[in-house]
């Protein structure tokens, strides 16, 4: 009996012990695909948005040989939804939810994305 009150006290100290989790890919994060170098991207509202609707969007990693690049898609009145897009397929999404926008994600993507969006040549952060 002594065992189950001695792990539930270890668990419950470890969890007030753990420091708040930081959201990924906030608004400030975001880039829409026509500002990001490397990324080609859209989205689709088809239909009446109550009776058959049919939501799409898609992303295409064009510096697939840079890493990986994490898509975030802005649904309205639902969850957003992440893609990771490794290769330079273009990796889609249907469901349900009206789609309100397509961004790459700065925060969340690989390393050597870093991207100085400050510069009108769109060359990544240490090197061009």
């Amino acid at each position: 009996m002594k065992l189950p009150i001695k792990l539930a006290a270890v668990l419950i100290l470890l969890t007030s012990t753990a420091g708040p989790v930081l959201a990924a890919c906030e608004r400030s994060q975001r880039v829409r695909p026509e500002n990001a170098p490397c990324m080609k991207g859209g989205y689709k509202n088809k239909g009446n948005r109550h009776w058959f609707p049919k939501h799409e969007a898609w992303a295409t990693n064009l510096c697939s040989d840079k890493g990986k690049m994490v898509v975030k898609l802005d649904i309205k009145d639902r969850k957003d939804r992440t893609l990771h897009v490794s290769s330079s397929k273009k990796k889609k999404w249907k469901g349900k939810g009206h789609l309100r926008g397509i961004y790459y994600c700065k925060d969340l993507s690989h390393k050597g994305w870093t991207f100085n969006f400050d510069t009108p040549d769109w060359f990544p952060i240490g090197g061009g």
